[in-house]
């Protein structure tokens, strides 16, 4: 990267989180990732917006090289980011989440708007019912991935094990996951080094449901900030149902939509360019009015 971020461990209440930094260059933007990632999935994105934002990138607890949680629910990432928030950056961020992390960025913004300017919601599915069949769908996976996680295994024997991974398939079938990445995809590294940083635990909270997402349905009416839904293409693998968008659309308060025709769920780790070219437009609303940050 032409700006590379620095990692910091920072303590957040007792929990130390892995944060990335970028440099100093506009106000405070935050990535945060999804479940069984770290901050690294979003290397391309950062470079591409470090120019104008000051780019903070943490692993969530019991992820990356974070510490890990008693709990895993919503409540407690969005605790942890909160924490963050007001203990590093000089004025209110604009957060952008991918799936659980969208889903914590809009406990953030529900429960402490004063930090928050405005959101981007990547494809974090909102109807808790189809996550939940979702989840049930892909139990087989998860319970692979626990055990991965929990196995101590080496990062070569993580690689060696990720191919015959049972996953759904789009037709419904179980199939493996060598039959979805290709074989020599940096997917397969990248996966190994995330379950090997990876809390068990925190796929059991996924997989158990209820508590990790306890009163996440009455969050969304909270959330005052402008929102921009960036969808993945439900006939790809994306979770961000256009029924959830139509329901929480607010014209009034300034939220905007953008659907990635062929892009799944993923969104920015399968099509980049496209990502970054989906957000730009609400982001610059937000870069413009809000002047570069006195850090």
């Amino acid at each position: 990267m032409e700006r590379p971020l620095d990692e910091q461990l920072i303590d957040v209440g007792g929990l130390m989180l892995n944060v990335a930094l970028g440099p100093s260059t506009g106000p405070p933007l935050l990535l945060l990732h999804g479940g069984c990632a770290n901050w690294r999935v979003w290397s391309a994105v950062a470079e591409a917006l470090s120019t104008d934002w000051q780019v903070t990138a943490p692993d969530l607890r019991g992820h990356g090289r974070s510490g890990r949680g008693s709990r895993y629910r919503i409540a407690d990432y969005a605790d942890d980011i909160a924490a963050l928030i007001a203990l590093t950056l000089a004025q209110p961020g604009v957060i952008v989440g991918h799936s659980l992390g969208g889903l914590v960025a809009i406990a953030v913004a529900a429960g402490r708007p004063e930090l928050v300017r405005a959101i981007v919601l990547g494809d974090a599915p909102l109807d808790l019912a189809l996550l939940r069949r979702h989840i049930g769908a892909n139990r087989a996976q998860n319970d692979a991935w626990r055990a991965m996680a929990a196995s101590g295994a080496t990062l070569s024997e993580l690689i060696a094990r990720l191919p015959d991974v049972p996953t759904p398939l789009p037709g419904g079938e179980i199939g493996r996951i060598r039959d979805v990445v290709p074989e020599g995809s940096a997917w397969y590294e990248e996966m190994a080094t995330s379950l090997a940083r990876l809390d068990p635990a925190m796929l059991d909270a996924v997989i158990e449901f209820e508590d990790m997402h306890q009163g996440l349905d009455e969050l969304m009416p909270r959330v005052s900030c402008p929102v921009l839904f960036v969808q993945g293409d439900p006939a790809v693998g994306g979770l961000l149902a256009d029924g959830e968008v139509e329901r929480w659309f607010t014209s009034s308060r300034g939220d905007l939509r953008s659907m990635l025709a062929g892009v799944g769920h993923g969104l920015f780790m399968e099509a980049p360019d496209r990502f970054i070219e989906a957000i730009e437009p609400f982001l610059r609303e937000f870069r413009a009015a809000g002047g570069a940050a006195p850090y």
